[in-house]
Order: C-alpha cells, then sequence, then structure tokens
C-alpha cells in the first residue's frame, strides 16, 4: 500500500509539472487593443517592473519576437498578421522576470488571445559562419581576451556621440533575451564595442548588419572585449547619427579582428504559422 501511495504521488507531481510550468508562463495582467497607437515605437519593448510594451505592433512582430526568431525565419499565416496592427500592454507578476521568461510569456498570451499555433521545421538558409581568418589562430588588433572587470568604452575619433534619447530609447524583447552580457556594450551604426562578450553573443549582434544569421565556428571559449569599425550607410529619416564611412562589415571583421565571415547555407529551424485569430477583446 505504501508503495502504492508513492507510486500515486510520482504520477500526480510528473503530471502537475508541465501544468505549473504553463501557469509560470503567463502574464499576470495583458491588454490587447486592436489598430494601435499610430507614429508608437513599431516594435516589442521591455520596460521596467517585468512588462512589456508593443504600442503598434504587427502579430508578425509579436511572434518573431515571442519566439526570437529573424523575419525570415517566419512562414505561413494569413497576410494580414502582417498588416494589421495592435497595441499590447502586459505585465508579470513578478518584477524581476528575465527576458526569457518574458518571452515565454508572451508566446502564451500569443496562443491564447490570437489562437497561434506554430510548429519548428529545419530549413536551410543562406548564413555567414564566424569563423578565425588566420592560419595561425591569431586574433585582430581590436579583439582581445575580456578581463574580470569591466573596462568603460571609449568612442574614438569621428564617431559621433548617441543622442540624449539613446539610453532610454526601448530594447527589444528578442535583443533583450538573445544579448546581455555582463559588461558594457554598445552598438551603433558603424560602430560596436563590448567589454565581456562571447563569441556567440559576437554573432548575434553581427547578424543585424550582416544580413544573414550568424553562427559561431571559432571554437573559440570564453569572454573577449572588442571595437569594431565598419562602413554603414543610414537609410532616409533615420534618427541616429551615421558613425563610419569606412569599410565593408565582412572586411572590417576579417582586418580589424582576425576573424572571418563566409557565406554559406546551413539548415535552421524556422516557425511555420498554422493558425492564427483576430483578438479576443480584454
Amino acid at each position: 500500500m505504501q508503495m502504492q501511495r508513492l507510486m500515486l504521488l510520482a504520477i500526480l507531481f510528473a503530471t502537475a509539472s508541465p501544468w505549473a510550468a504553463a501557469q509560470a508562463a503567463r502574464f499576470d495582467v495583458a491588454s490587447v487593443r486592436a489598430g494601435g497607437t499610430p507614429g508608437s515605437y513599431p516594435g516589442v519593448s521591455v520596460m521596467p517592473g517585468g512588462r512589456i510594451s508593443a504600442p503598434n505592433v504587427t502579430l508578425r512582430e509579436l511572434i518573431r519576437n515571442a519566439y526570437g526568431m529573424d523575419d525570415n525565419a517566419i512562414l505561413g499565416g494569413p497576410e494580414w498578421i502582417a498588416r494589421e496592427r495592435f497595441a499590447v500592454e502586459a505585465k508579470a507578476a513578478r518584477a524581476d522576470s528575465t527576458p526569457s521568461q518574458l518571452q515565454a510569456m508572451l508566446a502564451a498570451l500569443l496562443a491564447e488571445r490570437f489562437s497561434v499555433t506554430i510548429r519548428r521545421q529545419p530549413l536551410a538558409r543562406p548564413v555567414f559562419l564566424l569563423t578565425l581568418a588566420r592560419s595561425d589562430g591569431r586574433l585582430g588588433r581590436a579583439l582581445r581576451r575580456a578581463g574580470a572587470a569591466c573596462e568603460s568604452i571609449t568612442l574614438p575619433p569621428g564617431v559621433s556621440p548617441p543622442p540624449p534619447w539613446f539610453d532610454s530609447f526601448p530594447r527589444g524583447l528578442a535583443q533583450e533575451a538573445n544579448t546581455n552580457t555582463r559588461c558594457p556594450t554598445i552598438v551603433l551604426p558603424g560602430f560596436m564595442a563590448g567589454r565581456a562578450i562571447t563569441m556567440a553573443q559576437l554573432a548575434e549582434r553581427l547578424k543585424p548588419y550582416a544580413g544573414r544569421p550568424v553562427i559561431d565556428r571559432t571554437n573559440l571559449a570564453g569572454e573577449f572585449a572588442f571595437e569594431l569599425r565598419y562602413g554603414f550607410e543610414m537609410p532616409p529619416g533615420a534618427r541616429v547619427p551615421p558613425t563610419s564611412d569606412g569599410e565593408s562589415l565582412l572586411t572590417a571583421v576579417r582586418e580589424q579582428l582576425g576573424l572571418a565571415l563566409t557565406a554559406a547555407r546551413a539548415p535552421l529551424d524556422v516557425i511555420v504559422i498554422e493558425g492564427a485569430r483576430h483578438p479576443t477583446e480584454n
């Protein structure tokens, strides 16, 4: 009898765990409003107190942030998910919820309010492989092992400082979840620097400017400090001043960091949207 009781308790705990995990991955309060707020920030921002704010986003952008995927890695779904806009505000029960936890909560919110169903599948996609450029393994002049203490970052001559609003500008949920580091980093058009960054995190930071996913193949463990200047053409109407008219990103990575970005194809997960509906009312 005692053995049967223990087995029953084990079954109950085993079956309760997924339910408990699902409950933990839900916002305490959430609001979804159709139409969005025209002219507001068109992304998903992490706010203090375990909150996310998305005042003017498409469902496709919400899905991209919830699952941390590139836009070109999201397939399927009705056409309105990339056209119609929504305002989403949500707050977790815990003010110290991590970006990864907020992502899980957002995914649960999309399933509940938009009836989003997805499946993952591998698909061969164009990528860049981040590798050592030199056969002797030497690093470039602007890449070195990080120390225990966090060094400050000084902008080099010719690089415009960020505008006053830069530090308070909302950071994307997917960006927060994918690139958190223990020491300062700065990413401006034409200049980026970090003081304690892994090669996988460097690859993540290069991705938006490389135009395709970047996969770390350096086999370099540990944390590094780096500075990188490269040519970057600002789009019309951009609010951040250009910082450099220098060499291309691929050339700069090779010459300054001693690394190479090699074009290749690799199987990466994509998300296929199998279903989505207009949201339920608050």
